[in-house]
This record gives C-alpha cells, structure tokens and sequence, in this order.
C-alpha cells in the first residue's frame, strides 16, 4: 500500500523548477523506492498486491492542484507499467484515485472553509469519508481481487466524467 499527501496547491503558473523538483522527489521516487524493496518479497508471497492512492486528477486535471497534475500521471503511467510486468509472477498492481475525500487535504486546499457549492458537482452530493476510500483499498488487497490487475477506481461519487 502506498500513499503520499499532496504537493503543495497552487496553478501551473505558479510552478518552478523548484517546485517541480520537489514534487517529483517526494510523490514519485519514494514510491519507486517502495516497489524496489518490496518486489523480491511479493514474489514469494502467495499473492501480491501493490495498492497506490493517485487522484482523479490523472483522468480529469482540476487547477488547485497544478503540481499533482504534473506528477501523479507519471505515477499511475508506472504503476500501468509494473502490473504489466509483474503480472506473469501473479503480483497485482492498482490504483485507487480519490475524489474529493474529508482529509486534512480538503482543509489545505480550502483554508477558508469548504464552499457551500463545493459538492454541487459531485452526483452524489457529498465528500467521500477516509472509511470509503479504505474499503476499496482492502477490496484490491484482497484474494477476492486477484484477477484485477493494472486498473484505477475511481473513488468519487461519480465526479469525474470520463467512461476509463
């Protein structure tokens, strides 16, 4: 399982190499890191699972958040590319990208309070609770998910649009 808090918020123009280096050095590398360690122990297991929380921000970028648009992709595009490779060993590899999720993240994002009209694009007409987002997460960790491999769910109440 991995999971790593955002990049700081803020528009892509607001991106320097600074801040780019950084995110890249605390979302991506930790998580490479990870699968580094972690591989020669999964293939001895009777079945592993690498479960990494992303965003719906790889399917549908959203402008708060320009420098995990800029990097999160890259992890689901690794994360694409490892359940490809390690599937042959019977290691499952997915993701779950969350939407709009009650975390300390919501109160980074929106120091000033959560706007009234903050779900009014969310069909289901709330933020998703941390419990809902886990349920997912111990679904894909499960022996009950060992033929879903190389996918991402999206955890969302139904706001991203896109149909993959």
């Amino acid at each position: 399982m991995w999971n790593t808090g955002g990049p700081r918020p803020g528009s892509a123009l607001e991106i320097d190499e600074h801040a780019a280096h950084d995110a890249f050095r605390t979302l991506l590398l930790p998580l490479v890191r990870m699968v580094g360690a972690a591989v020669p122990h999964l293939r001895r297991s009777p079945y592993g699972r690498i479960v990494a929380v992303t965003t719906t921000t790889v399917k549908e970028p959203t402008s708060l958040v320009a420098l995990s648009n800029l990097i999160r992709p890259g992890v689901t595009g690794y994360l694409k590319t490892l359940a490809n490779e390690l599937a042959p060993d019977g290691i499952a590899v997915n993701c779950v990208a969350p939407g709009r999720i009650l975390t300390s993240r919501v109160h980074e994002l929106y120091p000033d309070g959560v706007p009234t009209d903050a779900t009014d694009d969310i069909p289901m007409g709330r933020f998703g609770t941390p419990d809902e987002l886990a349920a997912v997460v111990c679904f894909l960790a499960a022996p009950l998910a060992s033929y879903a491999t190389g996918t991402t769910i999206a955890v969302d109440g139904d706001l991203t649009r896109s149909m993959l």
